[in-house]
């Protein structure tokens, strides 16, 4: 049974919220940004979903760095 039909508009956009996930970066190069900010654009999409596609392709891949290794390669 289909109970979407039940929810206004605001029971909707309440749930939305609840739903979503923010990840904030700190301490990350303008230089780094500002190249994300070039490929979003000729990509033609925002820095937001260039970002979370970017994201969401790494939590896809199964050889992930452990997490030492990451910090060497900040450095």
């Amino acid at each position: 049974m289909d109970i979407s039909g039940f929810f206004g508009y605001r029971e909707k956009k309440r749930a939305y919220w609840l739903l979503m996930t923010t990840i904030t970066i700190r301490d990350f190069p303008d230089a780094a940004k500002e190249t994300l900010r070039a490929q979003a654009e000729k990509a033609g999409v925002s820095l937001e979903t260039f970002a979370r596609e970017l994201l969401l392709a790494a939590a896809r891949e199964e050889k992930l760095l452990p997490a030492p290794n990451l910090l060497l390669l900040s450095r």
